[in-house]
């Protein structure tokens, strides 16, 4: 049995190179570059500034959310 299947979820796959399928994906992909250009190694980075940018990136409000932040919903 699938794991979809076994939870009862729907799932949704984007066709390769379509970013445009995955709008809110995307986004958020952008935000998270704010904090992390593209060059960034991800071994000079502490848990602690891991987990600040996971803050910032889930106290952004989402309109696909209605205007709430990830941490709200």
């Amino acid at each position: 049995m699938l794991v979809d299947e076994a939870l009862g979820m729907l799932t949704y796959f984007a066709g390769p190179y379509s970013s445009y399928q995955r709008g809110s994906n995307e986004n958020r992909n952008g935000r998270i570059r704010r904090y992390l250009p593209r060059e960034t190694s991800f071994e000079d980075l502490t848990q602690d500034e891991l987990d600040a940018i996971v803050k910032g990136v889930n106290d952004t409000p989402m309109e696909l959310l209605g205007y709430k932040t990830p941490n709200e919903v």
